[in-house]
């Protein structure tokens, strides 16, 4: 019999490592209640510094990191035609977790490298359904229907028992097999298109993306009420956060200098307090663009900036639909 386990996977490539140590060091230090915590690293070409490094982290916590190469895994994709996603192989991997780990561990959870936790995950211990997931609000609020997931990969839990019993993994490899469009993002619509109505969603409060930091409650509640999550839902979240998902807003990331990132402040508290506190941040790409978001952000009102905001979402997502067509 097992005792009290978080079993959490994490699946990058060397660059992102010094961010998936920032994204564990905050998950060991908010769920020190937690007898247990065994952490997946499933890495592509993890060099030697950054290994020792995540050894560190873990006899620091008093906890267990595991690094699984995936190389061999990665380039094999390449093999049955599918389409890089921005470049990379590497995210595949996620729909192939519960293969990469114990047979023992009978629930798993993803967590994106790109996520702070602030809270116990103790409530992902366990999945009602073969996977559970977090609500998309760009195909939400966008009505992307192409090829789109109404379901986000940044977290997600499996029940490893049912997901290895049923064979759901040959159930995905066969259609990745058949699959003859590139998809966008590489795995969510995958993962949604096989396993359907056996995905249960997540409370929000799991993986808030950086417009809920952006705007407060009361004007995203103005703007948008009841879309993705009902009203009281919405309100939980933002009192109750679990998770922070530091996704690119406008395109820029809290690990780089010179932006406007909602988190970047408190992506700077845990880079300091983490064993990557000499990682030198590259500075953010300037652009008329660029000036413009910026202007908007910092001077608009909040209603008025999120208004904007979700006007940018729809035309990007009209973008993902020409390319898609193409």
């Amino acid at each position: 019999m097992r005792t009290e386990c978080a079993d959490v996977v994490y699946v990058f490539d060397n660059n992102f490592a010094p961010i998936a140590g920032v994204s564990i060091t905050s998950l060991f230090a908010s769920n020190s209640d937690l007898e247990e915590i065994n952490v997946y690293i499933l890495g592509y070409k993890i060099d030697d510094s950054n290994k020792a490094k995540f050894n560190r982290l873990a006899s620091q916590y008093k906890r267990k990191i595991h690094i699984i190469d995936i190389a061999e895994s990665v380039n094999n994709y390449a093999n049955i035609g599918l389409q890089a996603y921005t470049g990379s192989y590497v995210p595949f991997e996620k729909l192939f977790c519960v293969d990469r780990i114990p047979n023992d561990v009978e629930h798993l959870i993803y967590i994106d490298c790109d996520i702070i936790v602030l809270d116990s995950i103790r409530p992902l211990l366990k999945t009602d359904g073969l996977v559970s997931m977090i609500k998309d609000t760009l195909f939400y609020r966008t009505g992307m229907r192409f090829n789109g997931s109404p379901f986000n990969s940044k977290l997600i839990v499996w029940n490893c028992n049912r997901w290895r019993d049923e064979n759901w993994s040959n159930k995905v490899r066969d259609f990745l097999r058949n699959l003859k469009i590139k998809m966008y993002p590489a795995e969510e619509p995958v993962l949604y298109m096989v396993c359907k109505d056996e995905i249960v969603p997540l409370p929000m409060q799991f993986a808030m993306d950086p417009i809920y930091r952006a705007v407060n409650k009361e004007d995203y509640l103005s703007v948008s009420p009841n879309l993705v999550y009902t009203a009281e839902e919405v309100a939980y979240a933002y009192d109750h956060p679990v998770m922070l998902h530091m996704a690119p807003f406008f395109g820029e990331k809290p690990w780089q200098s010179g932006t406007i990132h909602p988190d970047q402040k408190l992506f700077d508290e845990y880079l300091k307090s983490s064993l990557w506190a000499d990682y030198k941040k590259q500075p953010v790409e300037t652009s008329g663009l660029y000036l413009v978001e910026r202007w908007m952000f910092e001077h608009l009102s909040g209603k008025m900036f999120y208004r904007f905001y979700l006007l940018g979402q729809l035309a990007f997502a009209k973008k993902l639909e020409r390319e898609h067509k193409a």
